[in-house]
């Protein structure tokens, strides 16, 4: 009967490890710190200012500027009237 008592107890207190360690938590190993770093370079925008918006783009793109910053404005009227809500303030948009 000890014997029995002894090896239930044995078998549950080894389950109980196994279960423990189970559920440890695992470091999570990822690169080095930095080794990805992104190296940004000089960023050369522009700003087309409209009533509303405040539209950021490089200098190649100013006539497809032009034309978003007319249908951002158009868009702009259509859901102020349609859902009657105004912007509290400029919205920048990056192009």
């Amino acid at each position: 009967m000890i014997r029995l008592v002894n090896s239930i107890l044995s078998t549950f207190a080894f389950l109980s490890i196994i279960l423990f360690l189970f559920f440890l938590p695992v470091s999570a190993y990822s690169q080095y710190f930095g080794q990805n770093k992104v190296r940004y370079d000089d960023f050369n925008f522009r700003i087309l200012k409209t009533e509303h918006f405040d539209i950021y783009y490089y200098p190649a793109e100013k006539a497809t500027v032009e034309q978003a910053a007319r249908m951002a404005e158009r868009w702009y009227t259509r859901h102020s009237k349609i859902l009657q809500q105004k912007l509290k303030k400029r919205q920048p948009l990056i192009l």
